[in-house]
């Protein structure tokens, strides 16, 4: 057999090893709650079933061919482009959101966890701040 995706096989033997590991867990530490644990089942079963069709197609010329046209179709990069975009900007917003409703709830109870919370917030937001600083200098020396 020769390979033709090796970045679709690393991805499916590692979502292989997630799905056989939480199987794995879930039969030796089952949970207490009955609908709990069939859900777990069927979900880390399901997480098999995918993986192994990854390792499949990545054994497979004119699957991984797809796989590769699918990648570098210009439609499929704008939409993962825009939804990235706005995904960061929902994030932003939520944690600036949070800051000042854990402000808020500060002001209120005098609960030194909202504090905690403003702070961790903070960093967050202030870490996407700087990433976003450096990759726009990145992308702006690049072009």
């Amino acid at each position: 057999m020769k390979l033709y995706n090796k970045k679709g096989l690393l991805s499916g033997l590692f979502w292989l090893a997630v799905g056989i590991g939480g199987l794995v867990l879930e039969i030796a530490r089952p949970s207490s709650v009955k609908a709990v644990f069939i859900r777990d089942i069927v979900l880390f079963s399901l997480l098999l079933l995918f993986s192994v069709r990854q390792i499949v197609r990545a054994f497979s010329a004119g699957a991984s061919r797809a796989d590769f046209l699918e990648e570098r179709d210009e439609r499929n990069r704008c939409i993962k482009l825009k939804t990235g975009s706005t995904m960061f900007k929902v994030a932003e917003g939520l944690l600036f959101a949070w800051i000042i409703g854990s402000a808020v709830a500060f002001g209120f109870t005098r609960d030194e966890i909202w504090t905690m919370a403003v702070i961790v917030s903070g960093l967050t937001l202030g870490l996407l701040f700087i990433i976003e600083l450096f990759v726009g200098i990145h992308y702006e020396n690049k072009e």
